[in-house]
């Protein structure tokens, strides 16, 4: 499928769902991980996108929240407590993946029901068992986790690719998922592992594996957040900031920049920024009865970038502008706050100067 007609679906399938839903939400970007609700157990439905947002739409989008926002996705089922007490024993945490891509095809008679993730926490050991729809439960081999509390391990799990679940940090608010190509369909579920400083996750996607590649997959780890500071899935921080309720960050390792906000979460690979512009993303809201959105815009500048100014494009308002200082090598990470109608096809942005480090002039059009 071509990027051109992807992005004329998606736009037909969001502004579909915000007729429904109402312009309460403007919820962008890929790999988006958007929590509906302060619950013991979280779940998240993603979907695959491109492309640039008006009223639900993002810049570069690898891949947009569709739905499941404000709506109760809690599990039904809830994690065990300690078999033998806190810190012994083995813990026991069920992560229901029945309904993970609800709404995005008839499940396959082998799709499983459900994950049962146990963690021997004195030996840091766990293991998964996947329970299929017919009851029958298959057990994976116990893998051993670093002492490292910022650290992730998963492994893909069940009859073939597209069902990853593994254990993470329960520092962990929100995190962001990284693909080997285009970003996919996907959901994702979590569960804090009692008397632990862990919480089990289940990601479940749409994939077709390349038949000429055994055991092949197209997750390649993720991102994730405290609130504070961002790390990858072995606990390496990378560049970020906390500005506001808003946490920036990017990761040229990994080729993924983001925002984590407090009610929308977005990346986007940095690859994907067009030729003779420079690497942004947006996310955005209309409040309840408003002909404004109010967008966050995040763009990256050259590494030592100063005395950044933004023009709005016709229409648009610019609220505030924070400015990340990468250092001598690291980029120029810049937030802007804008006002723009909800009509907007654009970022709001018209154009963003800055002076560089040898003292010329700076200039850009965000990608």
């Amino acid at each position: 499928m071509s990027t051109d007609t992807f992005e004329d679906e998606l736009r037909s399938l969001l502004r579909d769902s915000a007729d429904a839903e109402g312009p309460a939400y403007v919820d962008v970007d890929p790999h988006a991980v958007v929590s509906s609700g302060r619950r013991v157990i979280r779940r998240r439905r993603l979907a695959a996108g491109a492309g640039i947002a008006a009223a639900v739409l993002a810049i570069g989008a690898a891949g947009a929240v569709v739905g499941g926002v404000g709506q109760n996705r809690a599990d039904t089922t809830q994690p065990a407590g300690p078999t033998t007490g806190p810190g012994r024993g083995t813990v026991t945490v069920d992560l229901d993946v029945s309904s993970a891509l609800q709404g995005t095809g008839t499940p396959a008679p082998n799709d499983p029901a459900s994950v049962r993730v146990d963690l021997n926490e004195q030996g840091l050991k766990w293991q998964v068992s996947v329970i299929g729809a017919d009851g029958r439960r298959t057990t994976k081999p116990v893998d051993t986790l670093p002492a490292n509390p910022r650290f992730s391990t998963w492994a893909e799990v069940g009859d073939g690719p597209g069902l990853v679940v593994g254990v993470m940090p329960a520092a962990a608010t929100d995190l962001v998922t990284v693909w080997r190509t285009d970003g996919v369909e996907s959901s994702f579920s979590s569960a804090p592992v009692p008397g632990t400083d862990r919480q089990a996750f289940a990601v479940q996607y749409s994939f077709t594996p390349d038949p000429n590649v055994p055991g092949s997959t197209m997750f390649a780890g993720f991102d994730w957040t405290d609130g504070e500071n961002v790390f990858t899935s072995s606990g390496t921080g990378v560049p970020s900031a906390r500005l506001g309720d808003t946490v920036v960050f990017a990761d040229d390792i990994q080729d993924v920049f983001g925002i984590f906000g407090a009610e929308t979460t977005a990346s986007k690979r940095l690859s994907d920024t067009p030729d003779g512009t420079l690497p942004a993303m947006m996310t955005g809201k209309v409040p309840d009865g408003s002909d404004t959105m109010q967008s966050t815009v995040l763009v990256l500048l050259p590494a030592g970038a100063q005395g950044v100014t933004v023009s709005a494009a016709p229409g648009a308002t610019v609220q505030s502008v924070d400015t990340v200082p990468g250092g001598s090598t690291g980029r120029t990470m810049v937030l802007v706050r804008l006002a723009e109608p909800k009509a907007s096809l654009g970022t709001g942005i018209e154009r963003i100067r800055w002076t560089n480090p040898d003292g010329s002039a700076g200039s850009g059009q965000v990608g």
